[in-house]
C-alpha cells in the first residue's frame, strides 16, 4: 500500500469559511448592532476570519479596523455550523463575549465609513429583528449564554 503524501492529503480536505463576532453591551444591558455599507441587514462586530488567522484574532482586529475599539474578548458563547446552500460555502461561525462598554468607550467608537455606515446599541429583541434570521438565532443563543458562561453549540440553527 502507497502512502500519500502529506500535502496531497491536506489537498483533498474540505475548506470551510470562518466567521467570528462580539457579543457586546453597554450599561444599560443592550446589544451593539451595526450597519454595514455592503448589506442590506444589520450585523454584529466581526467579519471574516482571514488566512492563518484565529476566529478570536479575526474577532479582536475587525472590531478595531471597523469600531477603533481595542478590546479583550471573554468566553466563546456560540458556535454553529452551516452547510452548504446556494452559493453559500459551508462555514463556522463564533461568537465570543465582547463585554461591556462603559459610555467613555462608546464615546470612542470611530466607525471605518467603507465598512459602517451606523452602529446603535438596542435590546435583544430589537436587534434580533434586524439582524438576517441566521444570525439572528446565534446571536439569540449567545446571548442566552452571556450569564451562564458557557457555550452553545448549534447546527443549522438548532442546538
Amino acid at each position: 500500500m502507497d502512502l500519500m503524501p502529506d500535502d496531497e492529503y491536506y489537498a483533498q480536505l474540505n475548506t470551510v469559511n470562518l466567521a467570528s463576532g462580539a457579543l457586546i453591551r453597554n450599561e444599560a444591558g443592550e446589544v451593539l448592532i451595526v450597519n454595514p455599507t455592503y448589506r442590506d441587514h444589520w450585523l454584529i462586530p466581526g467579519g471574516s476570519v482571514d488566512k492563518d488567522e484565529s476566529p478570536s484574532e479575526t474577532c479582536v482586529r475587525e472590531i478595531k479596523e471597523e469600531l477603533g475599539l481595542e478590546i479583550s474578548l471573554g468566553t466563546l458563547l456560540s458556535v454553529e455550523y452551516l452547510e452548504r446552500r446556494d452559493y453559500k460555502p459551508e462555514a463556522i461561525h463564533f461568537i465570543f463575549d465582547g463585554g461591556v462598554l462603559d459610555q467613555r468607550e462608546i464615546s470612542r467608537i470611530s466607525l471605518c465609513p467603507k465598512e459602517l455606515s451606523e452602529f446603535q446599541f438596542v435590546p435583544i429583541e430589537v436587534a434580533c429583528e434586524r439582524l438576517n434570521p441566521s444570525l439572528s438565532i446565534r446571536f439569540r443563543a449567545a446571548w442566552e449564554q452571556v450569564s451562564t458562561g458557557r457555550t452553545a453549540y448549534l447546527e443549522r440553527g438548532i442546538s
